[in-house]
């Protein structure tokens, strides 16, 4: 497998329900490019749509050495990372995911 497969990857909408918390921490995020300033972002479902409401959500985009904690019954995802974040080897992305009892 090529090194950076795993990077391009998503995470479909899911929660931890179990957890009281949940979160990620970006050890290393290089910023999007222009034209996919969404890519990689984490995707909050703060509120689905019901009986004619909208829904609510947010978008956290990745940066370095950040981190955000949610309730771990909250509907997330991890939006695709575009492979024009990885302009050269140096655009490495860590991060950490998390939950708390």
């Amino acid at each position: 497998m090529h090194p950076t497969h795993w990077l391009i990857s998503t995470q479909a909408l899911h929660d931890h329900a179990g957890a009281s918390a949940s979160g990620v921490l970006w050890v290393r995020a290089p910023p999007a490019p222009r034209g996919v300033e969404f890519s990689g972002c984490l995707f909050l479902a703060l509120r689905f749509p019901r009986e004619g409401a909208p829904g609510a959500y947010a978008l956290v985009a990745p940066a370095d050495r950040a981190l955000v904690a949610f309730p771990g019954r909250l509907a997330h995802a991890v939006l695709p990372l575009a492979p024009e974040a990885l302009r050269d080897p140096d655009d490495v992305r860590i991060s950490l995911a998390f939950n708390y009892p």
